[in-house]
């Protein structure tokens, strides 16, 4: 099973022409055409002494099949093994002090780490099996494999990390020498010394994996066993692994040099000196439009084509590094990018095909008819002009990229750099303009029988803001003395007219953006569409506004509120990361959180089934929890960085739930009511499929949040939270409350 978790599985390779070892414990390998030697040294830990550091699943046999497949093909006749006990950190840096002393320039080793991994400061390290605790001493940092091969005569050094905080290894880089797949270009690049990295995901944590191996050593395995290419270099081989990997698990492979230890530009190749069977039967994946395509305006169809191959085939489809939810052979595209299809078959056979596509949207241009530098006194109005007419587009004026108005007129108070942005009603755009506005002090000319007083009732219709204009206006006139006609007079507003100023239409509406999957806070056909929308809604009435709730996926609900295309959103839940970007209100309702797990767990990799328990923090080590995207709380963040557990997010409580029922997880933590009414309201998964820890894990509290780009963000709040404390005052929220809460009692 899969397992989110701070692991670390360290894959080096190091191709190093011609090497000795000193030790009589490592055999003597084959040697390939060239007189190349290949050895292996593979580490692998299950299980740790220390109790800081849980059980995993998959690294011995992660270990044992890329040592099993390089044993077979790749020319390598001996491998040494550590495993768990035998893997001391002693041991370890033993061994490669050894390597790095002993070897020659035409000398080949592969070196295998699979177990834990943790990030301290800017540095990685290996967990090695005698490590009790976290302390620096117990552990081996990553620059002190990094040094071993800067230290080494070796020729190729290539380095694939399955892990957590493995980044810090390597420096990425995108200049390579072209590879023509021609015998010059691999003995150019074999001949050329490199330092290099494969990383299964930078710095997100890695999954301990889902059956036998970890999504990392799964496809490394699968495609050095397909390979059917004679010789294989590493940037060959990334490219195979990194779409797979990428389409089924959170992380983004990543490719690059190892920095100061001595890259030239050169390629690690395995090459296959041995007879091997079971070559994949399937033809490959193209893309019937080709390597580059434009469609127009509307989009249109990409369409991958598989060759030769009439058995089952399965697709995934990518649109640069995101996973798109589209499992068939055709994908219909609607914006430029990159768009990529992976294609598996049951055989473990795997092939992708990418293609370049550019949507040729309409031809318009916006300007701002003000021009691009303009100079208001006291405020003023831009206007937005098209160069063709056009119906279907919506206006978008930012002000420091915060989406303020979309309207094709703005009314501005405040200076500085705002832009209009047009777009389709599908959300792509096609023009946009900018302009530097800035504000000039309100000022009045003196003229004929004006006095200071008469200017006072003039402008603030109050003869006593007399002191006010004076004070504005020292150096300029005296109290007590005549005004001279045409003396220009600066008038600022007072704070009342600011407030007057800024106070919201009544008449206008304001968009809301709400998380479509909380039930019973939030979702469409509930009674009111959910407790919170409705008292969010009854709160924005009560302050004279007309409020719009816009229901949308919970990984789409942060990015409409921080824009600004949504003037807040509901219901999150407190974090110090979004607590950077957002201004959250008074607590809206309070819910427990739990733990929900499988009546019949999954058996683990030794055939043991365990019941899984939650008294105290320690029952939680090492297991895999899945969350909605956006409802992590502060507690649940703080115990995956300690590594404690791990955390799966998902765009739907339904999808946490099937992967606890698949056995992907160990847990789903959920508001108690969200998990009971989903579990009732969906067909994938059952109320009757799971059971609830008895322990709560902690009381949630439920926000309204608004951005802080926001320039009116913490006034709009105020009222906000000054309406709530009224409405809560006079018993309507409790009221609300209380209906929803009887509704779903009644639903149980």
């Amino acid at each position: 099973m899969k397992k989110v978790l701070f692991t670390l599985t360290f894959l080096l390779i190091l191709v190093v022409n011609s090497f000795t070892f000193v030790s009589t414990s490592i055999p003597v390998p084959n040697i390939d055409e060239e007189g190349q030697k290949y050895y292996g040294l593979v580490i692998a830990i299950d299980e740790y002494n220390g109790n800081e550091w849980s059980t995993l699943k998959t690294p011995v046999n992660d270990a044992n099949a890329i040592k099993d497949v390089l044993l077979n093909k790749y020319g390598f006749e001996e491998v040494v093994t550590l495993y768990d006990q035998q893997a001391t950190r002693a041991n370890i840096i033993d061994y490669i002090d050894r390597i790095a002393q002993n070897i020659t320039n035409n000398d080949n080793l592969l070196i295998y780490f699979s177990g834990h991994g943790i990030e301290i400061g800017n540095e990685g390290y290996w967990v090695p099996s005698d490590a009790r605790t976290k302390e620096r001493s117990q552990l081996i940092p990553n620059s002190e494999i990094k040094n071993a091969l800067a230290k080494t005569v070796s020729k190729h050094a290539l380095v694939m990390v399955d892990a957590c905080f493995s980044g810090t290894i390597f420096k990425s880089s995108n200049l390579f020498i072209e590879n023509d797949g021609s015998d010059t270009y691999y003995k150019k690049v074999d001949d050329l010394v490199s330092r290099q990295a494969i990383t299964a995901g930078g710095l997100e944590p890695v999954l301990d994996g889902a059956g036998k191996h970890s999504t990392f050593a799964r496809y490394i395995i699968k495609n050095l066993k397909k390979n059917q290419q004679t010789k294989l270099d590493a940037n060959e081989l990334f490219k195979m692994v990194k779409l797979p990997v990428q389409a089924n698990s959170p992380n983004i492979p990543q490719f690059g040099h190892i920095q100061n230890a001595g890259h030239e530009g050169g390629q690690f190749i395995f090459k296959i000196n041995k007879e091997t069977t079971g070559a994949c039967a399937f033809g490959g994946v193209t893309m019937k439009e080709g390597a580059k395509m434009v469609f127009s305006t509307d989009g249109g169809m990409l369409h991958a084509i598989v060759n030769e191959y009439d058995k089952k085939v399965y697709y995934q489809w990518l649109k640069g590094s995101v996973t798109l939810d589209n499992k068939t052979p055709n994908l219909r595209v609607t914006e430029s990018g990159t768009y990529s299809v992976l294609v598996t078959t049951d055989d473990e056979c795997s092939d992708a095909a990418v293609i370049d596509v550019t949507i040729a949207l309409p031809q318009i241009e916006v300007v701002i008819e003000e021009g691009s530098k303009v100079t208001f006194t006291n405020g003023g109005t831009l206007h937005a002009s098209l160069s063709a007419p056009k119906e279907d587009v919506v206006y978008e004026w930012l002000y420091n990229n915060y989406i303020i108005s979309q309207e094709p007129t703005l009314d501005i108070k405040k200076a500085g750099q705002y832009k209009v942005v047009i777009r389709l009603k599908d959300g792509r755009k096609i023009a946009t303009a900018e302009t530097q506005v800035e504000i000039k002090a309100r000022t009045y000319t003196v003229q004929i029988g004006d006095d200071m007083a008469r200017i006072a009732r003039k402008f603030y219709s109050d003869a006593g803001k007399v002191d006010f204009l004076y004070k504005s206006n020292i150096g300029k006139v005296t109290k007590g003395e005549l005004l001279r006609v045409g003396t220009e007079l600066n008038v600022p507003l007072l704070d009342k007219e600011e407030v007057s100023d800024n106070a919201p239409n009544s008449s206008k509406r304001i968009y809301i953006a709400a998380n479509e999957d909380m039930p019973p806070l939030s979702q469409i056909g509930l009674y009111k569409n959910g407790m919170l929308t409705e008292i969010v809604k009854e709160t924005m009435r009560e302050m004279g506004e007309v409020p719009v709730v816009n229901f949308m996926s919970g990984n789409k609900v942060k990015s409409q509120a921080f824009t600004g295309k949504s003037t807040a959103a509901f219901p999150f839940v407190y974090s110090k990361q979004d607590a950077n970007f957002f201004h959250y209100s008074e607590p809206l309702f309070k819910e427990l959180t739990i733990f929900f797990v499988s009546k019949t767990p999954q058996p683990d990799a030794r055939g043991k089934v365990k019941e899984i328990k939650y008294n105290r923090e320690k029952d939680l080590k090492g297991k895999r929890v899945a969350i909605v995207r956006g409802f992590a709380s502060e507690k649940l963040m703080d115990l995956q960085q300690k590594g404690i557990l791990g955390l799966m997010a998902k765009n739907t409580w339904e999808e946490c739930f099937q992967l606890l029922k698949d056995g992907k997880v160990d847990m789903v933590a959920a508001p108690q009511m969200v998990g009971i009414l989903t579990l009732k309201s969906v067909n994938s998964v059952s109320l009757d499929d799971f059971k609830m820890l008895s322990k709560p894990f902690e009381t949630t509290d439920f926000y309204l949040v608004v951005s802080k780009q926001s320039p009116d963000g913490e006034t709009f709040l105020a009222r906000f939270n000054a309406a709530f404390q009224k409405l809560n005052d006079a018993g309507s929220i409790s009221k609300i409350q209380n209906t929803h809460i009887d509704i779903f009692q009644n639903e149980r």
